[in-house]
This record gives structure tokens, sequence and C-alpha cells, in this order.
């Protein structure tokens, strides 16, 4: 069933850190390794971390943290006008294998066995649509 939004149903907030013409892809090295998009949980929210990003979902918006290794960031902001509450978000598609983070030396502040995930949904975002949050290879893609 193909749902068809309105224009307006969705709104995309850029909030720069810094410039975002500084952040154009000749910045990036075209020998880094393009590492899959994967999600974990993190508190309240659900994280996807790769070379030079950090995308970060809660309550069906998300914001996308880019860096190039130089200093320089910025930050891409989207969120769902019109929106109903807080939907509840559910990973799906568990991936196999285990992250661990083993960071200092107070291990009670080490995070280990996190699980990770190829999507997560957010059920209801409006009417009778659900926004899904999908790594393909590479890539993410918003599935409505």
């Amino acid at each position: 069933m193909n749902i068809r939004l309105r224009r307006n149903a969705l709104a995309l907030v850029v909030a720069a850190a810094a410039s975002l013409d500084a952040m154009t892809p000749s910045s990036y090295s075209s020998t880094a390794p393009l590492f899959p998009v994967d999600f974990e949980h993190s508190g309240s929210n659900w994280v996807a971390r790769g070379p030079g990003y950090q995308l970060t979902l809660m309550n069906g918006d998300a914001s996308l943290l880019m860096s190039d290794g130089r200093g320089r960031t910025a930050m891409i902001g989207m969120r769902v006008v019109g929106r109903r509450g807080k939907p509840m978000a559910s990973p799906e598609r568990e991936l196999p294998g285990r992250r661990n983070y083993l960071i200092g030396a107070d291990r009670a502040q080490w995070r280990t066995n996190i699980r990770v995930w190829e999507q997560v949904r957010f059920a209801g975002v409006l009417d009778g649509v659900d926004l899904v949050y999908h790594g393909s290879g590479a890539a993410l893609s918003t599935i409505w």
C-alpha cells in the first residue's frame, strides 16, 4: 500500500555547527572503508556510527553529526512535523555479533555485549504511517 504524504508533513531542519560547504565529499578520504549502517540502543536513543558520522534517532526525529577529521563538523536534523506524541521505537532484524566499548580503566563504565540491528521502526509517527530507518549496506534509507 502506498501512502502519500502532504508536502508539508515533513520539515528538514538544518543547524550547521560549521559551514556545510566545507563538508563536501571531496574533504573526505576516497580510500576510507565503507561500513554497513547498523543501529544500537543508547539510553533513550538509537544510534548509528561510522567513520566521520553519528546518526541519532529519537521519537522518529533524526540528527546527523558529520566530521571531516580536521576538526570541522556539521549537524543536520530532521523532524516529523505533526507527529503524534512520542512514537515508540522497535528494533528489527537483529544482526550477528555484539559490540563492546571498553574505554578507560574503570570497568563499571565499560559497555559490553551490545546488540545491533538493521533497522528501527517508529510506529504511528503520523496517523496510519510508520517511519523506518534502514541500513542498506553503507547507505541509510527511510521507509514510510
